[in-house]
């Protein structure tokens, strides 16, 4: 028994790592892809084309939920996962890409690998965490990727500072250096296959596949609380305004999303184990943190509202990836979870895009009250439901 347990947090922590170096490769990309698109003179509509990627990343995840619910075998399962986290070695590529076209689709690849393995990596992790807590389980994983979310873009920086005038140059060495985390990654993957060749929802014995009326209660109150969360884009172009009206220095930008990264990573082991004694109350904690973002970004004015702001952020996101995927877990049959956290990472962060829709439409109009009151809205809303329906 004592082995099997260190077997399943060798598990855990496996497939931590394997997040952690995906992370290092995409958000790394991630953070100079509109810039290097500029340098290859790509016109400025490219970009919404860049940023559409996110819905392929969004319908693949049902794709995959979707795929494994109904064909259901241990080797389909790692072959998912395998296959989804090989696609970050498309990133590297970028270093060899001379025309903006082939940049959006070495993009693409990788935006749907990432969609389809994670319903079935999530599943996996639901299993191995049941010994020490689904709430701690997510929360370790959410801490080691937002580790990898900070460190890609680090490298990333660094390798572009030490090249110089060479500019172009300097971010394809910069791209050819993700390889090594992009390789990484799948290798450690191989590793949890080796201690968890047999997911216990991958058998078609046991129970029927079934999503309860209180699973899609669920899924409401996260749509809700995905589209009153404001979009970071919007939040990123806000803080650029506070420069220019020396409410911030220009440094101060990409720090304060350093800040809502860490304020997510710390917070996602403690909002773990109070899943695992409180239940599902602690879904609650999703829009009583996203309620006063906006006022504080809109209305408080000043350095710290800013920062208040970023750490309440930081804080709503953990509590998405940590709280929210273990109580998927609880809801659902082992049979069914696959096809569940399709679903509800299909609804969440297609609700949190149209969200981007609807804010940066009022952005753009400067309609700030207004991007207030909706966003106070939708998360009074899920509030409602989550006293009613969820906790």
């Amino acid at each position: 028994m004592k082995e099997l347990r260190w077997r399943l947090l060798g598990v855990i922590l496996a497939l931590g790592l394997v997040s952690l170096f995906a992370d290092m490769v995409y958000e790394g990309a991630r953070s100079v892809s509109g810039a290097y698109l500029n340098l290859l003179g790509a016109p400025a509509l490219v970009l919404g084309v860049l940023a559409a990627g996110e819905m392929v990343a969004v319908f693949s995840r049902m794709v995959g939920g979707y795929v494994a619910h109904r064909h259901p075998s241990p080797r389909l399962y790692w072959s998912i996962l395998i296959l989804g986290y090989s696609s970050v070695l498309s990133l590297p590529l970028l270093s060899m890409a001379g025309e903006w076209p082939q940049v959006i689709l070495l993009y693409y690849v990788e935006r749907f690998g990432k969609g389809v393995r994670a319903p079935v990596r999530d599943t996996v992790l639901s299993e191995v965490s049941e010994d020490i807590g689904k709430g701690k389980g997510f929360g370790l994983h959410e801490l080691l990727d937002q580790v990898g979310a900070i460190l890609g873009p680090l490298m990333v920086s660094s390798v572009i500072f030490m090249g110089g005038e060479q500019v172009i140059e300097s971010y394809r060495a910069a791209f050819a250096s993700l390889i090594a985390p992009g390789i990484l990654s799948p290798i450690i993957l191989l590793l949890a296959y080796r201690l968890y060749p047999t997911p216990r929802a991958s058998l078609r014995i046991g129970e029927r596949p079934r999503i309860s009326g209180g699973f899609r209660g669920f899924l409401a109150f996260a749509s809700l609380t995905g589209v009153g969360l404001i979009h970071w884009a919007i939040v990123s172009h806000y803080l650029q305004t506070q420069v220019g009206l020396r409410v911030l220095v220009p440094a101060e930008v990409p720090l304060i999303y350093l800040v809502a990264m860490m304020s997510d990573a710390l917070l996602a082991i403690p909002l773990g184990a109070i899943y695992d004694r409180v239940g599902r109350k602690t879904l609650l904690i999703q829009p009583l943190t996203t309620l006063p973002i906006t006022p504080l970004l809109f209305l408080h004015g000043g350095r710290t509202g800013l920062y208040a702001a970023a750490i309440l952020w930081g804080l709503s996101m953990s509590s998405a990836e940590t709280v929210m995927r273990a109580a998927v877990a609880d809801y659902l049959p082992y049979r069914s979870r696959a096809f569940g956290y399709g679903l509800f990472s299909t609804s969440f962060h297609a609700s949190m895009v149209l969200g981007a829709l609807i804010y940066s439409y009022l952005y753009q109009l400067n309609l700030t009250h207004l991007i207030i009151q909706v966003s106070i809205g939708f998360e009074i809303a899920a509030l409602i439901l989550g006293i009613r329906k969820v906790s």
